[in-house]
């Protein structure tokens, strides 16, 4: 993947690294949320997140 980040740059200054699996495993996790969050529709996400608001607050 172009632009990777070195694993050190990844985990914390002490301590076990975030993911037992290693941080290739979660770049490669987080570049498919990533590309996920792309491909979405943001004024359909905003038609939903109303519509969800509108009937949370019709519901008692």
């Amino acid at each position: 993947m172009p632009g990777d980040a070195p694993c050190a740059t990844l985990r914390p200054a002490s301590g076990p690294p975030p993911y037992p699996w290693g941080c290739h495993a979660a770049a490669a996790a987080l570049q498919q949320v990533i590309d996920g969050v792309r491909g979405l529709d943001m004024d359909d996400v905003r038609r939903q997140i109303a519509d969800q608001q509108a009937e949370s607050q019709d519901t008692p």
